[in-house]
Protein backbone atom coordinates (compact mmCIF):
# COMPACT_ATOMS: atom_id res chain seq x y z
CA UNK A 1 0.00 0.00 0.00
CA UNK A 2 2.89 2.35 0.78
CA UNK A 3 4.37 1.98 -2.71
CA UNK A 4 0.97 2.71 -4.24
CA UNK A 5 0.75 5.97 -2.25
CA UNK A 6 4.18 6.99 -3.49
CA UNK A 7 3.34 6.21 -7.12
CA UNK A 8 0.05 8.12 -6.91
CA UNK A 9 1.75 11.06 -5.21
CA UNK A 10 4.39 11.28 -7.93
CA UNK A 11 1.77 10.95 -10.67
CA UNK A 12 -0.37 13.71 -9.20
CA UNK A 13 2.72 15.93 -8.86
CA UNK A 14 3.50 15.47 -12.56
CA UNK A 15 -0.11 16.22 -13.54
CA UNK A 16 -0.07 19.30 -11.30
CA UNK A 17 3.07 20.67 -12.95
CA UNK A 18 1.91 19.94 -16.49
CA UNK A 19 -1.55 21.43 -15.91
CA UNK A 20 0.02 24.55 -14.37
CA UNK A 21 2.19 25.14 -17.43
CA UNK A 22 -0.78 24.51 -19.73
CA UNK A 23 -2.82 26.97 -17.68
CA UNK A 24 -0.13 29.65 -17.98
CA UNK A 25 0.15 29.04 -21.71
CA UNK A 26 -3.64 29.27 -22.17
CA UNK A 27 -3.78 32.42 -20.04
CA UNK A 28 -1.12 34.12 -22.12
CA UNK A 29 -3.03 33.25 -25.29
CA UNK A 30 -6.36 34.53 -23.86
CA UNK A 31 -8.18 31.21 -24.23
CA UNK A 32 -10.74 31.47 -21.44
CA UNK A 33 -12.37 28.01 -21.77
CA UNK A 34 -9.07 26.13 -21.79
CA UNK A 35 -7.74 28.32 -19.01
CA UNK A 36 -10.61 27.33 -16.70
CA UNK A 37 -10.27 23.65 -17.56
CA UNK A 38 -6.53 23.60 -16.87
CA UNK A 39 -7.01 25.53 -13.64
CA UNK A 40 -9.60 22.98 -12.48
CA UNK A 41 -7.29 20.10 -13.32
CA UNK A 42 -4.45 21.87 -11.54
CA UNK A 43 -6.38 22.35 -8.30
CA UNK A 44 -7.79 18.81 -8.29
CA UNK A 45 -4.38 17.25 -8.88
CA UNK A 46 -2.82 19.56 -6.28
CA UNK A 47 -5.42 18.41 -3.76
CA UNK A 48 -4.64 14.76 -4.59
CA UNK A 49 -0.91 15.45 -4.24
CA UNK A 50 -1.42 16.86 -0.76
CA UNK A 51 -3.80 14.04 0.18
CA UNK A 52 -1.36 11.31 -0.87
CA UNK A 53 1.47 13.15 0.86
CA UNK A 54 -0.50 13.18 4.09
CA UNK A 55 -1.31 9.48 3.69
CA UNK A 56 2.39 8.74 3.19
CA UNK A 57 3.25 10.67 6.34
CA UNK A 58 0.56 8.85 8.33
CA UNK A 59 1.82 5.50 7.07
CA UNK A 60 5.43 6.38 7.93
CA UNK A 61 4.45 7.67 11.36
CA UNK A 62 2.49 4.51 12.09
CA UNK A 63 5.36 2.30 10.93
CA UNK A 64 7.93 4.19 13.00
CA UNK A 65 5.77 4.05 16.11
CA UNK A 66 5.48 0.26 15.67
CA UNK A 67 9.26 -0.03 15.40
CA UNK A 68 9.74 -0.46 11.64
CA UNK A 69 12.50 1.51 9.98
CA UNK A 70 12.70 2.82 6.40
CA UNK A 71 16.36 3.87 6.59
Amino acid sequence: MFVLYIILCIASAVVTLVSFFLYVRARMANRIAQERRYLSIHYISLFLFVLFGVLILIHLSDSISRGASYT
